[in-house]
């Protein structure tokens, strides 16, 4: 589950304010 959701740029972006969270280092 948690690597389709850091894969995933969309997912990892804020709605409310567009901000990108940074996924941890295994999953980049």
């Amino acid at each position: 589950v948690f690597d389709r959701f850091y894969a995933s740029l969309e997912a990892r972006t804020c709605n409310a304010c567009g901000h990108l969270n940074p996924a941890p280092a295994r999953y980049a």
